[in-house]
């Protein structure tokens, strides 16, 4: 989310600067492409899913279908100036300074879909579900937007884009900045082709992630590079770097052989009684008592988390699982920012999330009017 002033500056700067980094998508021509997607009727658009059905006729390559998804969301999705401003205020009141979220549409991808508009945690989130709908790895990347490099960053704004994967090759891409920008706080449509499979390092110099590994460079960019005008190294990596890196085990030498003892004579076991295999009955209820996971109550939501193992590992993509009494939507918070929104199947709320290095909650909300309630930091080791 960015006025209309810094972005100018940062298109500016992106058709000044010389493109260094290959991408998947290299000298690509698109034009069957995006006149595939653009040609979706209303019966291919009745959601999330059938849209995803329609775009994946568009060719069995995932640098086709992510090109096709990006089009439509630009194409359909307009930018709510309005909520734009009400965070922008929500954000600037003191009172506002210890809140999470506020009282804002849910940007959830199936709300952003329904409403024809969002922010840009709206675009991304979006643009992940249906190119996860239609078979393509992609990620939702929350960090920092810049105007262009040299720009104060202490005054930046919370943003979010989208890195999907052409066939294990990794390109970054902005829907946001991509449909258009704002005039007069009005939004005006305007597809913008720069902000798709931009090269690492140009995209670095207005989009600093939180994850480091989302720069697609060898040596990440930090703030400070940025603040001091430091081009990006323009040494890309055709995927992120792997979260650590194990050193292989040296191969042990052959033990020699050890002296055979004589095997040792068992008593023939006795049979169980009745008795014994009652108590044996119990022993085994005992321990599925205490594995079985315990209901928490906090802020008047009454949940608990199942499907072992709790807790999860850090920097993993895992299924977090949880049981919530009476909620009518359930959400993984990285930070203040939604993660992922959980689907409820089978009384359960399951959904996939990369869990950080950062904290995460577990948010319920009881009704659609209902304020997002953070009942749980999410257990990560």
């Amino acid at each position: 989310m960015r006025p209309l002033a810094i972005l100018t500056l940062a298109l500016l700067a992106l058709s000044a600067r010389a493109q260094h980094c290959p991408t998947p998508v290299d000298g690509a021509r698109w034009d069957a492409v995006d006149a595939f997607a653009l040609r979706a009727r209303p019966h291919h658009e009745a959601s999330v899913a059938d849209l995803a059905r329609y775009l994946r006729r568009v060719g069995v390559s995932d640098s086709r279908r992510i090109r096709a998804a990006f089009r439509w969301v630009t194409e359909h999705i307009a930018y709510d100036a309005d909520l734009y401003h009400r965070i922008v205020a929500w954000n600037a009141s003191p009172r506002n300074a210890r809140v999470r979220g506020g009282p804002w549409p849910s940007q959830s991808a199936d709300s952003t879909f329904a409403r024809r508009e969002g922010v840009c945690e709206g675009y991304s989130r979006l643009l992940v579900a249906l190119l996860t709908e239609m078979g393509v790895e992609a990620e939702y990347v929350a960090g920092h937007a810049m105007g262009g490099l040299g720009v104060d960053l202490g005054g930046l704004s919370r943003h979010a884009w989208v890195a999907a994967s052409d066939g294990g090759r990794w390109m970054l891409m902005d829907p946001t900045f991509s449909a258009g920008y704002l005039r007069d706080s009005l939004f005006v449509r305007h597809y913008d082709d720069r902000w798709f499979a931009t090269p690492p390092d140009l995209f670095v110099a207005y989009h600093v992630p939180d994850n480091p590994r989302w720069q697609l460079l060898r040596r990440a960019v930090s703030r400070d590079d940025i603040r001091a005008g430091e081009p990006p190294e323009a040494r890309c990596l055709r995927e992120p770097e792997p979260i650590a890196r194990v050193a292989a085990r040296p191969v042990a030498p052959p033990r020699p052989p050890q002296r055979q003892e004589p095997p040792v004579r068992r008593e023939p076991e006795q049979p169980r009684t009745r008795e014994t295999q009652r108590e044996t009955q119990r022993e085994t209820q005992r321990v599925r008592q205490r594995r079985e996971p315990r209901w928490q109550t906090h802020l008047d939501v009454r949940f608990r988390y199942v499907d072992q193992p709790i807790p999860y590992p850090a920097n993993r993509r895992v299924e977090v699982a949880v049981e919530v009494e009476g909620a009518h939507q359930v959400a993984v918070l990285d930070g203040s920012i939604l993660a992922r929104e959980l689907r409820q199947r089978g009384g359960v709320w399951r959904g996939q999330v990369r869990t950080g290095t950062g904290p995460m909650f577990l948010a319920v909300r009881l009704s659609a009017t209902d304020a997002w309630r953070r009942v749980s930091a999410l257990p990560v080791e």
